[in-house]
């Protein structure tokens, strides 16, 4: 199950994905990084294999997962969107953008 959602992964920008199938890479893959937003569940940078994830959940409750090119960017990924979450509780209207 697990090597089938990152197959799919080398040729799309994200995944959308089922509770289930995180379950199953959370078993899997280690955890480098976790951040609660506190708005949208945790957003966790991953490691499985030698690839780098980065898992998030949108405000429908949607599971997204990205394929990063090095941790460093999955950091700076962490970075910005935590950033915009701050943002958020101080009313900017801000929005996080899943699926770009």
């Amino acid at each position: 199950m697990t090597k089938n959602i990152l197959h799919k992964l080398q040729n799309i920008k994200f995944l959308v994905i089922s509770i289930t199938d995180l379950k199953h890479l959370l078993q899997k893959a280690e955890v480098l990084d976790e951040a609660d937003t506190y708005i949208s569940d945790y957003i966790r940078i991953l490691r499985y294999a030698d690839l780098i994830l980065v898992q998030e959940q949108s405000q429908k409750g949607e599971i997204v997962i990205r394929k990063m090119e090095t941790v460093d960017e999955a950091h700076v990924f962490l970075a910005n969107r935590m950033e915009i979450y701050e943002k958020m509780w101080d009313g900017c209207g801000c929005k996080v953008s899943y699926f770009e």
